[in-house]
Order: C-alpha cells, then structure tokens, then sequence
C-alpha cells in the first residue's frame, strides 16, 4: 500500500538518523509505518524492533525485513542474563508460607484488628520486588511497597516494616543458587542493571506509552537512533508501573498518524470528543472507505466494561439469554476475587491482593461504604447481590473466543483488540461532584474512554459513555478565545500536512 503523506514524513525524518517521536492514533498504522521505515533504511544499517509483548515479536519476524531484528525486551534480556537462571525459572512453585520461611519472617504485625501475619508480609515483599522491577531505581525501597486497601491509617509504618524483608528477597533473587520463586521481570531489571548496548543502528521502541521505566530508561541510554511510537491517550496501565515515555522523550522530530484505517468519520468523530478533553497533540480522520455508525445496539460482537465485576455482570446476562459467551484474558482473576470473598465469608484468612488487608466479609462491606472505593465496591455488590457460587458458574460456563456469540471485556484488556461492533456497558460513570454537579473528568479515564470507543470498526454503542456530549459542549463554550483559535490552527495544520 502506497505510503500516506504522514507516513511519507515519518520515513524522511528516519533517514536523518536523529531521533524520532511519533504519536500515532488509534488504528492509524503505526506497525506499517515502522516496516516501511526498516525497508527504506540503509543497505548496511541494523534495527531493532521492541515489541510489546511476545505475539507482536512473532508477527514482527514474519513481516518486518530481513534488516531488522524482532523481539520483546525479556527476550533480549534473557539472552544475555536471564539464561543463568533457567534452572530457578524451571523449579517447583514456592509456596507463600516457604517465601515467608526463606525471608525470615517469623511473627506478624497488627495495628488494632487489622492483622499481618508472616504469610501477608512476605506477599507484600514480593510485590515491592514486582514493583522495584518495573521502576528505573536501582534500590528496593519503602516506596516500593504497594498499598493495601484498608491501611489508611497505618500503611507507612507497615511499608518501613515490609521494606527490609524486600530487600532481603530481592538479594536472594539475583542469586542463581537462590530459593525463591524467580519470575520474567527479576532478569529484566538484572540485565536494564548492566547498562545494556543494543548491537543496532536503530532501536524501533513501540507502544512506547506504554514502557515501563525499566525499559524506558534501557532504551534512552543507547547510542543508537531511537524511533519511539505510540499513543500518548492510549496510556492506561498506569497502576501497574507503566509510564509514558513518549512525555520525557527528547526527538527533534515529532511527528503523528491521523488517518485511521479501522473506522469511518463517525467513530473517528467520536474518538476525538475523548482526544479533546485530553488536549492529546493529534485528532482522527475516519477512513471514508468504511461506513461506520455510532448506534444503538440491541446485541453487538463485543461489550466492553471498566470492571471485572461488570465483566461478570454481563456474562450472567447474555448467558441468562442463551448467548456463547467469551471473557477475554480467561476468567482466572473472577475465580480467585470469587475464591478470596469465600474464604472471608468463611471466617478464612485471604491473600488476594485487593482483600489481604480484611479479616472477614463484613470488614470489606463497611470498607467499600465509608472509603467511596468505587472498582472494589462494584465487586462486592456483585459477590453480595448473586453470591458466590453465580459468580464462580458464569467462569465455568464461559466459552473459547471462536465459538462465542458475544466477546466481553474489561477495557484495559481490550486494547489492541478491534470488532465490527461495539457495545459500551453500563459501568462507565460520568464524573460527579458530591453535590451532584459535573466534576471535572479525570485523565486516566478519558484515555481508557478513548481505547474503548475505538475498538469498533463499523457499529458503536457509546451506552454509559454518551455523557461526553455534555462536556465537550462545555468545554467548548469555558475555554477561552485565544487558546481555542490555537487549537483551531493546530488541527487545520495538521490536516493540511496529512492532506
């Protein structure tokens, strides 16, 4: 396919060998981009394609030129250390109460009833590793330490606590003869350590909204030109130690893909409603060759929910109806939020990330009323109103994606995803103030707005998000004059450059 005026520029800035940014929208060919620029690179010049995960490496190696090397940042990162540790990657599951045994914790903690025993405060150790991994420090630390829900009022002091038995795994971890459970990540962080040099003339870094600063800061220290391409409003895994590493990337070129090959004007309009309360640096042209609708859907391929619970929701729903119904990225995290509520009702103590820090059921109800804990309220409802055992049949029941009528997502794990319709569920909330008026809308939720309505390619039911009519007109009539005629020349530039 003949390369778009966009795509014509992004090529010439990459034959400069400087660096390059590229904000690409959604459906807009970024992946096509970057094959067209390792075809017109240099005889004699080497790239290196980090994927973001391992399915785009093996369709990359299919179909980028023989010029360029395709793969994820483990797999580089396996190579020249993660090799070492096969043997601990290949040994028996440690058990958390063997994790707590080889740390040394011996006694818990307890700030009134609210109790840690050793199992709880190895879990938490653990995760601060997790979370150091993804981090570009070079130090386990407190900060490292990931909240529990419920520890408000003590959460510091039980961070100073965890942070010490962190430390102490961590510096069993990089132990080839070590005894705790060695994960992807713990070779990662080893090898971003070591100052890597990637042997290429060209690093490709994609989905780079969405690099964690482990890898973020491997790719900035390289000699090599770097190409960083991604969509900024597309960055929503925040709250798993993603960063946007296109905001602190110094490129003299900036550049960006508009045209949108998965859908027509109408979705691309309505995609830009989002992009607009995000100030995001580009807005959508719809592809004219495809008739898209924005609708009213009484049954679409794919409906798309913020929450797991609402997840869980609609597939008793379609089920009740006699629909095949697929949960996308498998019903293991329904299972064990459903297993957890079980054993709480049940007296048992949990380790579910989100319950560990509650010693029963009753516990987690009066949490999520006082503390407004909006995500975990929505599955505590659920758990409450059906019970557990409705919850735990609607996974049992779920089908394989190629024989289901219906596909159900969260959002988040919908990214990267595209259906012919779209229906948006009901757990989108417009944001409110507590006096009931329109609150501004908050960032991170716009961008997942923003993916979700961009997953449809011909029919889209915007269902709980239509509420951006309101706020776009709003918006439109607070800011002021000046800025709203700069913005106005910006998307007549960049239309006139991409036309």
């Amino acid at each position: 396919m003949k390369a778009t005026q966009e795509q014509e520029a992004i090529i010439e800035a990459s034959r400069t060998g400087e660096n390059v940014l590229v904000q690409a929208g959604a459906g807009c060919g970024k992946t096509t981009n970057l094959k067209q620029i390792a075809r017109a690179a240099p005889k004699y010049a080497t790239l290196g394609y980090l994927a973001y995960n391992r399915s785009i490496a093996g369709e990359a190696k299919a179909s980028f030129p023989k010029n360029t090397t395709s793969a994820t940042a483990h797999s580089f990162a396996y190579r020249a250390v993660g090799f070492k540790y096969k043997d601990r990657m290949d040994a028996p599951r440690v058990s958390a109460k063997q994790t707590a045994s080889i740390l040394g914790i011996n006694e818990g903690v307890a700030w009134g009833e609210a109790q840690f025993g050793p199992v709880k405060l190895a879990l938490l150790s653990m995760e601060a590793v997790k979370r150091f991994c993804y981090s570009a420090d070079t130090h386990v630390t407190s900060k490292h330490v990931p909240f529990v829900p419920g520890t408000e009022e003590f959460f510091p002091q039980l961070a100073e606590i965890v942070a010490p038995y962190a430390v102490k795994a961590w510096d069993d971890l990089i132990q080839t003869s070590g005894r705790l459970r060695f994960q992807h990540d713990v070779y990662l962080k080893l090898w971003a350590l070591s100052n890597p040099t990637l042997p290429f003339d060209t690093v490709l870094l994609d989905e780079a909204q969405d690099a964690n600063p482990c890898i973020e800061g491997v790719v900035k220290n390289q000699e090599a030109q770097i190409i960083m391409v991604g969509d900024s409003a597309q960055q929503i895994y925040a709250w798993r130690g993603a960063e946007d590493a296109m905001n602190r990337f110094d490129a003299p070129h900036r550049l960006t893909l508009s045209q949108s090959f998965r859908f027509g004007p109408a979705i691309a309009e309505e995609a830009n409603k989002w992009l607009g309360l995000l100030d995001a640096p580009l807005r959508l042209k719809g592809f004219n060759e495809i008739k898209s609708e924005i609708t009213s859907l009484d049954t679409a391929k794919a409906i798309l929910c913020r929450t797991n619970a609402s997840v869980v929701a609609e597939a008793l729903h379609q089920q009740q109806a006699d629909q095949r119904v697929a949960i996308v990225g498998g019903t293991g995290e329904i299972r064990a939020f459903a297993e957890a509520a079980r054993d709480l009702m049940q007296g048992k103590p949990t380790y579910h990330p989100e319950l560990i820090g509650f010693k029963n059921w009753s516990e987690v109800s009066k949490y999520v009323q006082e503390e407004n804990a909006t995500d975990l309220k929505v599955f505590v409802n659920l758990i409450d109103n059906y019970g557990v055992d409705t919850v735990m049949d609607v996974a049992n029941k779920a089908v394989d994606e190629k024989y289901a009528s219906v596909v159900i997502s969260t959002a988040h794990k919908a990214k990267g995803r595209e259906w012919n319709s779209v229906k948006i569920g009901t757990d989108f909330r417009e944001p409110m103030n507590e006096d009931g008026s329109p609150a501004d809308p908050i960032k991170s939720e716009c961008m997942l707005s923003y993916v979700s309505v961009t997953r449809a390619m011909e029919q889209l039911d915007r269902g709980s998000l239509s509420w951006i009519d309101g706020h776009v007109e709003v918006e439109e009539k607070s800011i002021p004059r000046g800025i709203r005629i700069a913005r106005e020349r910006r998307m007549r530039k960049q239309q006139e450059e991409a036309s």
